[in-house]
């Protein structure tokens, strides 16, 4: 559902930016929103077949049953593609085409994410949690933040040059470079077949088709 994102945003971006694509683009865009969608589609199935059956006879406690709740999950996927489909054209409003003034927008944007979590911490339950962790899981989210704040930082410096028709496709490919690295460093965990390849072929081809006509 959350693929959805990308139409959304170039409508919104053709509607209020003035934006347009070619037939062209608009293959890449599809090529890109197919790719990633085999890959999860795949690895859904994945993870459901790892859980192990049930011993019967076993005496132990069994974790309650996971409850399906379909309308939440669709609507919180709905809203989501709305957040992440507006924030760009919000950004590339912003931004427009003035250099210099990337860096200042994900300034404002990571300052206004930082006070709401600073006010989360008056919550004794959360500052326990956080003083709690161990210093290894420690070090992990420090190098994921470090990793988001970079692409933030790159995104922003995109929304400043390029169309929203360019930048949110391409940033779809980013399931892509998930997968491979978690491959890489979680290799007891991913499986590489041929749908995967085929997956990530789709939108490595529908990257360089958007980046090269949409440039």
């Amino acid at each position: 559902v959350q693929a959805l994102t990308v139409p959304y945003a170039i409508l919104i971006a053709y509607i209020f930016l003035g934006e347009t694509i070619s037939w062209i683009m608009g293959m890449g865009i599809v090529l890109i929103i197919i790719g990633p969608t085999i890959m999860v589609q795949r690895r859904a199935k994945v993870v459901a077949s790892a859980v192990p059956p049930t011993t019967s006879g076993s005496t132990s406690e069994q974790p309650p049953a996971f409850q399906l709740r379909q309308v939440e999950g669709y609507l919180s996927a709905f809203a989501t593609i709305g957040a992440y489909g507006t924030s760009p054209i919000l950004i590339r409003a912003a931004l427009g085409d003035i250099d210099g003034v990337a860096i200042f927008g994900g300034l404002v944007a990571y300052s206004a994410a930082a006070a709401v979590l600073v006010a989360t911490l008056v919550l004794p339950s959360r500052r326990g949690l956080i003083s709690a962790m161990h210093p290894s899981t420690v070090r992990l989210f420090l190098s994921a933040g470090t990793f988001v704040f970079l692409a933030q930082m790159f995104r922003f410096m995109a929304l400043a040059v390029a169309p929203v028709a360019v930048v949110t496709p391409l940033m779809r490919t980013g399931a892509v470079f998930t997968l491979i690295f978690s491959w890489t460093l979680n290799r007891h965990l991913e499986v590489i077949n041929m749908r995967v390849v085929a997956g990530i072929l789709l939108s490595v081809t529908g990257a360089v088709v958007l980046a090269v006509f949409g440039s």
